[in-house]
């Protein structure tokens, strides 16, 4: 039976996890400890309106990425009464894969050799980008694999990923089930994040997803559909895909 939020606000901080918060150096997951620490919890209301974080699941990832154990609870806000996630940390002996060492970065060889393999543009959306704006990231999320020794140097475990992706990526298998519960290697293998071109589901969803990037002259071509679109009180995706839809039928 999972325990209420006022269990880990009364409970003591195991010396563990004291000593893992010791050795931390960003900033950012500093921010996010520190207020586990004295209010026993955080959520992404307090990222954004104390310290201005608004992308609260990043923050938090930055610490869990440096060996804090965190567990994700569901409450309701103080402030709209929706459900929000309030992120504690979670029991030490839940730690698995090596992750209480904290995740180690990924060598930049690996990015250049992923640049000369599979060319300079991002996995997700393939849009060309010099490799300097590119980040390298693990196929299936470190959360799930931790700190897999076995893929120091296979290369087709990682890729190359704008930005844009990056953001999207986490954020997608930040709410996804498995990442919060089985954390099923197979299943992140069959995800669209995982394998763009091959995939049975999105973040455990049955979805499918078109990325779609317009860069140089065919800037153009989105600012018809924008316009097109607010003629019709649409979305642009919502346009695209009437215009789809006709074509076919």
């Amino acid at each position: 039976m999972e325990e209420s939020l006022d269990y880990y606000i009364k409970r003591e901080i195991p010396n563990e996890i004291e000593e893992l918060i010791k050795q931390l150096k960003s900033k950012r997951a500093l921010i996010v400890v520190n207020h586990i620490k004295e209010h026993g919890y955080v959520t992404n209301e307090d990222l954004l309106d104390v310290y201005g974080y608004g992308h609260g699941p990043r923050a938090v990832k930055d610490a869990k990425d440096r060996g804090i154990p965190i567990k994700t609870l569901s409450i309701k806000s103080p402030k709209t009464g929706r459900t929000i996630a309030a992120y504690v940390f979670d029991d030490i002996t839940k730690i698995r894969n090596g992750i209480l060492e904290g995740r180690k970065p990924l060598e930049k060889r690996i990015k250049e050799e992923l640049a000369e393999i599979h060319g300079e543009k991002c996995y997700i959306c393939t849009e060309p980008y010099e490799t300097r704006y590119l980040q390298a990231d693990h196929k299936i999320p470190y959360d799930v694999i931790g700190e897999n020794s076995s893929y120091e140097y296979e290369l087709d475990k990682y890729m190359l990923l704008c930005r844009s992706c990056n953001r999207a990526k986490s954020w997608s298998c930040e709410y996804c089930e498995n990442f919060l519960k089985s954390k099923d290697e197979n299943i992140c293998k069959s995800c669209y994040w995982a394998s763009p071109d091959s995939y049975n589901h999105i973040a455990m969803k049955n979805e499918k997803r078109l990325e779609l990037v317009f860069s140089d002259n065919e800037i153009v071509i989105h600012e018809i559909l924008a316009y097109q679109a607010k003629r019709n009180n649409m979305s642009i995706p919502e346009l695209i895909k009437e215009i789809l839809k006709r074509s076919v039928e």
